[in-house]
């Protein structure tokens, strides 16, 4: 059986979690079960297993620093709003 885990797949997916979705909702996004997220991740099989989990390192942190731009532009504002 041909591993649903394909090049394309893991961009989709990495794209939605750069986007701030969780697991749960990148599954339902994707078709996927919640069961071969888990175990794509944390049983890794194939090549793309491991693409998959480096991509999705990748997208977390790219999100994070997002939010992160986000809260200091906030703070930047308030402050400048205080004035």
């Amino acid at each position: 059986m041909p591993d649903k885990c394909t090049k394309e797949m893991i961009e989709h997916i990495a794209e939605l979690k750069e986007q701030g979705l969780n697991d749960k909702a990148i599954c339902e996004c994707v078709g996927i079960s919640q069961a071969s997220m888990y175990n794509w991740k944390n049983h890794p099989k194939s090549d793309n297993h491991f693409k998959l989990i480096e991509r999705l390192k990748k997208a977390e942190e790219k999100h994070r620093t997002f939010l992160l731009k986000q809260i200091k532009d906030a703070s930047f504002k308030a402050r400048l709003a205080a004035l």
